[in-house]
């Protein structure tokens, strides 16, 4: 007994040291290390490893043409819906898929649709998408005096045509909207633009114009009017000139002269004779011989009335001929 009590303390004199220079002592059982392995997603595998890009995108099938098509309205009880797209958004309190369900709504839905499926291919494949029938421009017109609304058809609505008077400023522009009866188009209008918007004096009469709507998608459509301006003088009337001696007054005739116009007659920048009011018939203006040389002199003929200051188109030629000198005297 002694022997073993001994034995024991000598043990713990020799282990006691060791104890005191360690932080903590730990007692565990020792177990076989088992290796675990890490389980690994396919998809991981495609984003790791090299880029494969094939033929995918010069095949037929990446392509996706939509057809909208509206039927006539029904209320079958063995069919869903009316046969019409739905336009009216009223009670509908979701914002996914809410109307209306024009173009504009199915080719937001293909976008949708391209950037899925070039996210989930990693670029590899890309959607071509079309939509038919194509944005078309409409009319939004209902007649005169009453409110616009969306029409399916071309509409009744038609341009306008303008009449413009210069006969106090001398010049005036137009805008789209005096003659845009009221265009519209379910995806959207990029321009309207007309082929001339401004007007002067000399552009008196009729003059044509058009209107070019174009859609945000390239569809245009035409439309023609006439933009008739008045309050300027005719400058198309006819003139006849007049052959005369040296020293002698000339007359030119200014036909079918109209009544409140004032003519004047001018050589180079120099107003020679009058000006005339105009009678309403062929009008006679004198041309005094001081301010014509000899031979042919180009009258030209302004025409004024209220702003408008227009030269006639055709000018008048005077003559002026020598006087004959005699040769000699004869007696019978």
């Amino acid at each position: 007994m002694k022997k073993i009590l001994l034995s024991s303390l000598i043990v713990l004199i020799l282990i006691i040291p060791k104890l005191s220079f360690a932080k903590k002592f730990i007692i565990r059982k020792d177990r076989e290390q088992i290796a675990i392995e890490r389980k690994v997603h396919p998809l991981e595998y495609k984003l790791s490893g090299t880029r494969k890009i094939d033929n995918t995108n010069r095949r037929d099938f990446n392509k996706l043409l939509v057809l909208l098509i509206d039927f006539q309205e029904d209320s079958l009880s063995t069919t869903t819906g009316n046969g019409k797209f739905l336009q009216d958004d009223t009670g509908y309190s979701f914002t996914i898929a809410k109307p209306p369900h024009d173009q504009t709504y199915f080719a937001m839905q293909l976008d949708a649709l391209k950037y899925y499926y070039d996210a989930v291919s990693l670029g590899d494949f890309q959607v071509e998408t079309d939509i038919f029938p194509q944005a078309v421009i409409k009319l939004e017109w209902q007649g005169p005096g009453l409110t616009r609304g969306f029409v399916k058809d071309a509409g009744i609505g038609s341009c306008n045509d303008l009449e413009l008077d210069l006969s106090l400023t001398g010049s005036a522009s137009i805008l789209v909207s005096d003659i845009d009866p009221g265009y519209t188009d379910a995806c959207g209008i990029a321009s309207k633009i007309l082929s001339k918007t401004n007007f002067s004096c000399s552009d008196v009469g009729d003059n044509a114009v058009t209107l070019t709507v174009t859609d945000v998608n390239g569809n245009s459509v035409f439309c023609d009017v006439n933009v008739k301006v008045v309050g300027a003088p005719d400058n198309s009337l006819l003139v006849t000139g007049d052959t005369k001696c040296e020293g002698a007054d000339a007359t030119i005739v200014v036909q079918n002269s109209e009544i409140s116009v004032i003519y004047s007659c001018y050589i180079g920048a120099s107003q020679v004779g009058s000006s005339v009011n105009g009678t309403g018939s062929n009008l006679n203006i004198i041309i005094p011989s001081s301010g014509m040389s000899l031979g042919n002199n180009s009258i030209v003929i302004k025409a004024s009335k209220g702003a408008c200051d227009l030269d006639l188109l055709n000018n008048a030629n005077v003559l002026i001929n020598l006087i004959p000198k005699p040769v000699g005297i004869f007696h019978e």
